[in-house]
């Protein structure tokens, strides 16, 4: 795994948001993970609207998504409404443990490359964790509590594209 050819300086980072090459790289880190079976990717690499943060769909087998799904169900039950920022960090910490737990150090290499070029991490990304098949279980999702935006979801299916070498987003 290569990073892109990016000069650090004695200033810090280099790059102030994630672009497709970014994604790409985040891409193959997290597909390290065996639990992972492909990365959709949304936002601003996609749509070719930089300023915009990035955001993945970790595909992952079933006991992964149930995992992350019972996690989420359970957070939204105990706390109620959140913000979407509050709920964008809880799924990435949610997805961080399952993804520590399955034996793979892949966040940690996530957030090394993030730091290393943007100096920070969360606060530019996205993270779901779906089935391969989620686009055909949208309905189904509409009604967690966690998500409770079919807009969102439809937004998500329109944009996300599959995030690997071979493919031109």
């Amino acid at each position: 795994m290569s990073y892109p050819a990016l000069l650090m300086t004695g200033d810090g980072p280099t790059k102030e948001v994630l672009d497709l090459d970014d994604a790409r790289a985040l891409a193959d880190i997290f597909i390290t993970h065996g639990g992972i079976c492909g990365v959709d990717v949304f936002g601003g690499a996609v749509a070719q609207r930089p300023q915009e943060d990035i955001g993945f769909i970790l595909l992952a087998e079933p006991s992964l998504v149930h995992e992350f799904i019972y996690q989420m169900r359970d957070r939204a039950a105990d706390l109620g409404d959140e913000s979407a920022e509050e709920q964008r960090l809880a799924r990435f910490k949610i997805i961080s443990s399952l993804l520590y737990f399955g034996g793979a150090r892949v966040v940690e290499r996530v957030e090394d490359y993030a730091h290393r070029f943007l100096g920070k991490w969360t606060e530019h990304l996205n993270l779901y964790m779906f089935s391969p098949r989620w686009r055909s279980q949208l309905s189904d999702l509409a009604y967690e509590p966690w998500i409770a935006d079919l807009g969102l979801l439809l937004q998500l299916s329109a944009e996300a594209r599959p995030c690997d070498r071979s493919t031109d987003m």
